[in-house]
Order: structure tokens, then C-alpha cells, then sequence
């Protein structure tokens, strides 16, 4: 176990790395001259800059409903469904009444309320 706790010391801690003496002296003055004086550059506000947000906003909402409208189905409304019965002709009530159990007079009393 002696052996394994001296490994540090038998490799060494040098890297072969060094900083030059005094390099961090006067590091900061050296990097402010080098760098110079910021520039601050005020970039026109165009009007495509101020509407584009605005526009994204829309296209996400028209997304959205799209998306909606596509995904989800619309349920028959009562008024579309009360039109469909109003359709019915005289071709069509005798097909009714031979295929089903209901007789002539609840269909013209029926047709005599329209409800």
C-alpha cells in the first residue's frame, strides 16, 4: 500500500507548463490597449423589424386554428339537420314508408307542422 500512495510523488507535479514572471502584473493594461475603445454601433429600427414579431404572433395563431379546425371535426349543427328532413319529396316518402314501420298520416302530419 506504500507503493500506491507514493505515485504522485514519482510522476510529478510538473506539467512543463509556465507563466512568464510578471505576465499578470499588467495584464489588464496590456488587454485594454490591445482591445481599444468600444464601439457602440446603433442599428435603424425598419419598420420590418417592429412589425416581424407581430407577424410571427399571427402565423401562430393561424396555425393553431388550422391545426384545430383539421384535427377536430365540426358536429352537424340542428340546422343543418332540419334542413336534410325538409328535402324530402314524394319519390322519397314512398321509399319510406315501404322500408319502414311508419304509416302514411305521421308523415304528412309531419310534413303539415313541419316540426
Amino acid at each position: 500500500m506504500k507503493k500506491d500512495a507514493d505515485i504522485l510523488k514519482q510522476m510529478g507535479r510538473d506539467t512543463g507548463m509556465r507563466v512568464p514572471d510578471g505576465y499578470f502584473e499588467n495584464f489588464t493594461s496590456r488587454m485594454v490597449s490591445q482591445l481599444g475603445e468600444p464601439q457602440i454601433v446603433k442599428e435603424k429600427v425598419t419598420v420590418w423589424k417592429r412589425v416581424t414579431p407581430w407577424l410571427y404572433l399571427a402565423a401562430v395563431f393561424c396555425g393553431i386554428a388550422l391545426m384545430v379546425r383539421i384535427f377536430i371535426p365540426e358536429k352537424e349543427s340542428p340546422a343543418s339537420i332540419t334542413e336534410t328532413e325538409m328535402t324530402i319529396t314524394n319519390e322519397n316518402i314512398e321509399d319510406y314508408l315501404f322500408y319502414s314501420n311508419v304509416d302514411e298520416y305521421s308523415v304528412y302530419e309531419y310534413l303539415a307542422l313541419g316540426e
